[in-house]
């Protein structure tokens, strides 16, 4: 069932009372791929790194290779990390794809098409329940599911005019000095893609979400709100929940990449006054210590682990997602409509 989240089917192997290979998911960008489904095929063929080399010892990028890093991409020797076809290549020893340089002027006419996707998927994310908008975002052989595929398709294809390696775009990497009608449809793009991957479901790339949540949701000289607050709270729950269940990453290493206990800094860094925490701010912080303490002690066995999924429902993020996107949106129309005023006062004086 979509509503119990992208870990539901790793019980199966807790209902045995066993951890085999079978009952791991495959991890990929931070995200985990269900016992279920077999795992995605690699991007570039089944053997990145492995027994099949061009000829001397050349890499595809035409670049010579360093016997050192054999095999070093994959602990589990499986040849290669399985990629979506829907990703964007890594890159392979710090070295780019060798990828055609975009040309600035494809960006611009492609902006109003683009702003238009984002529009598309944040409409039936805000006018649909959840669990209807679940079903239609995880079930491809109905004629809405069909329709939101393509939809996906085309907003994907579109977003890799401006950004091709990342799963956000960072603003400050534009190719062309940003105006205000380029920073608002970015945001847009950025909170249609964080819609994408939570109610996608499968392969959910939360290091990635939370790394880039500050971007999406506050932006630079702002402060946290309370919903938003709580919203990353539960981002970094679930992360915590999907990653542990994997059995992939040990929990006091998971727990401080996902509770860092400096996270305020990273708050205050983005404006420059004032040089505290808001209340708002305070609670967060606090609120996450708790959680952190909460996690780790619920974490010390499989029992208890299988029992934070039914305290901390994937549903009940999802609407948390739905009420922060709207409120974002909101904001964006308030800054746009206080923009348009200030024009037009100055004009008038």
């Amino acid at each position: 069932m979509p509503e119990l989240g992208p870990y539901h089917a790793q019980y199966w192997s807790f209902v045995q009372g066993t951890i085999s290979d079978a009952g791991v998911p495959v991890t990929n960008n931070g995200g985990y791929v269900s016992p279920y489904c077999a795992p995605p095929e690699p991007y570039f063929g089944s053997n990145l790194d492995g027994g099949v080399h061009l000829q001397g010892d050349v890499h595809q990028n035409a670049l010579a290779v360093d016997p050192v890093y054999h095999d070093h991409r994959d602990s589990n020797s499986t040849g290669g990390m399985g990629r979506d076809a829907g990703m964007y290549p890594a890159q392979i020893d710090h070295l780019g794809w060798q990828y055609p340089a975009v040309d600035p002027n494809l960006q611009a006419p492609g902006l109003h098409i683009l702003d238009n996707l984002s529009n598309q998927i944040l409409s039936d994310v805000l006018t649909t329940s959840v669990k209807d908008f679940l079903t239609v975002a995880t079930v491809s052989d109905t004629p809405k599911g069909q329709a939101y595929s393509t939809l996906l398709s085309l907003f994907d294809q579109n977003k890799k005019l401006y950004s091709r390696d990342h799963l956000f775009i960072n603003t400050s990497d534009a190719m062309h000095a940003p105006n205000q009608q380029y920073l608002r449809t970015m945001r847009k793009v950025n909170l249609a893609t964080f819609v994408a991957c939570v109610f996608g479901g499968h392969n959910v790339p939360f290091f990635d979400l939370d790394d880039a949540f500050l971007d999406i949701f506050m932006p630079t000289g702002t402060r946290l709100l309370k919903s938003e607050g709580a919203l990353l709270l539960e981002l970094k729950t679930q992360a915590f929940i999907a990653i542990m269940m994997s059995n992939s990453v040990p929990k006091e290493e998971l727990l401080e990449r996902l509770f860092p206990s400096d996270l305020h800094l990273s708050i205050l860094r983005r404006r420059s006054e004032p040089t505290h925490l808001a209340p708002s701010e305070q609670d967060f912080i606090g609120r996450l210590n708790t959680r952190r303490q909460y996690l780790s002690a619920g974490a010390t066995s499989y029992e208890t682990l299988n029992q934070l999924p039914q305290k901390y429902n994937w549903t009940d993020f999802l609407e948390e997602v739905r009420i922060c996107v709207r409120r974002a949106l909101e904001g964006m129309d308030a800054m746009k409509v206080s923009l348009v005023t200030r024009k037009v006062f100055v004009h008038l004086v």
